[in-house]
């Protein structure tokens, strides 16, 4: 689907909007949109703490110091938004990775072998001074799901396994189906990457393996990153999902774990990306369903639509009625007419349509599209078809 085509279906339905004077790559998120990225949000954290995973919070500006660490600060630079970049003591970064901060959090403590595989995740806002900005695709300001892990190499094969059961779960869930790669590194200039040869083929073939036994196909691209090999997920050339190895950052910032044979080792640093950026995400999801989202993933679930006076009361129960059974629903209070009304809950591709006139009111029924319910039977119905999501 075209770029302008997904802004344009995105404005339609109320997730997002993109202002000039605010500047390209900021799109704002609005209601119906953040609500999207709340309920994908909240499903995640319940699969990252049931995997052990410990929730974090980083900043989002820091000294430009923890890029130098990485020695990546000249390779990024551009890209990053800097402040008082003339002033190399005091020179501030909005941040662009989280990588340096969990190795940060790591160190704060001594570790054993009995500790580790250390799991760090966080919500958080990265900045990337893009230049070739692409509607809601490619943005400057992105909401990230991270998932970071230090651990033992001789566990990678595991780590990996459970990383991907996590992003298949997530992909199932929003009905999904993806191209998997591995990207490792190109033979023929092996001098260009950081790590040692029985490193990467290590990893990599416990990427394969771990795939393998998910029966999970895939390709291989030789197209890595020059710290480590990857895992990626792609929706119709768009990249979505990664899963990164990281060979060096944690020699850059000394992190250490003592083994079980009392000596100090290096752990492997992996990083894990199970929804892209949200911004991406509501884009790759208005493709894929075209703003027919399922009934679980639906901003708005129902629309409650009323002419008439005098029993606003009867209105309100059965609001509350609904949101008793945790539906989301809302009550159209535009002065717009009922026949406009209707018009717009259609256009916004509400699953549930919900109207009440005065002869529904004496019934003490609804309707939904033209068909009469008592109110507990709608609830009944639309709870079990909710199941089936």
């Amino acid at each position: 689907m075209e770029v302008d085509k997904i802004n344009q279906l995105g404005k339609n339905l109320e997730l997002y909007t993109l202002i000039d004077y605010i500047g390209k790559g900021f799109p704002i998120i609005l209601p119906r949109g953040s609500k999207i990225i709340e309920i994908v949000k909240d499903y995640l954290e319940k699969i990252e703490e049931k995997n052990g995973y410990l929730r974090v919070q980083t900043p989002e500006v820091s000294l430009a110091e923890i890029y130098k660490i990485e020695d990546r600060f000249e390779n990024v630079k551009e890209k990053l938004f800097i402040i008082n970049e003339e002033d190399n003591n005091n020179s501030l970064i909005l941040k662009q990775h989280s990588r340096g901060f969990y190795c940060s959090i790591y160190k704060t403590n001594q570790h054993s072998y009995r500790e580790l595989p250390i799991k760090y995740a966080e919500t958080s806002i990265v900045f990337n001074n893009e230049r070739d900005i692409k509607g809601i695709t490619k943005t400057r300001q992105r909401m990230v799901e991270d998932l970071c892990v230090f651990s033992q190499f001789n566990r990678i094969e595991e780590i990996i396994r459970e990383m991907l059961i996590i992003e298949l779960d997530i992909l199932k869930r929003l009905g999904l189906d993806l191209k998997f790669k591995i990207y490792t590194w190109d033979t023929n200039r092996r001098e260009d990457y950081i790590g040692r040869i029985e490193e990467w083929d290590y990893v990599v073939k416990c990427f394969s393996e771990a795939m393998e036994k998910l029966e999970i196909k895939y390709e291989i691209e030789p197209i890595a990153k020059m710290y480590g090999p990857s895992i990626v997920t792609e929706f119709k050339k768009t990249k979505f999902q990664t899963i990164q190895a990281d060979f060096e950052i944690s020699h850059r910032f000394d992190l250490k774990y003592k083994t079980e044979d009392n000596r100090e080792d290096f752990p492997l640093c992996i990083n894990c990306s199970p929804v892209g950026n949200y911004e991406k995400l509501i884009r790759i999801l208005i493709e894929k369903y075209d703003g027919n989202f399922p009934f679980w993933l639906a901003p708005e679930q129902v629309r409650i639509i009323y002419n008439g006076e005098g029993y606003e009361e009867y209105v309100e129960a059965v609001v509350n009625q609904l949101k008793e059974n945790n539906l989301r629903v809302n009550i159209d209070k535009t002065i717009a007419n009922y026949a406009e009304k209707i018009n717009r809950a259609q256009e916004l591709k509400i699953p549930y349509i919900l109207t009440i006139n005065k002869e529904m009111f004496n019934k003490n029924k609804i309707c939904v599209n033209g068909k009469e319910y008592k109110i507990e039977k709608f609830i009944e119905e639309v709870l079990t078809c909710k199941t089936k999501y």
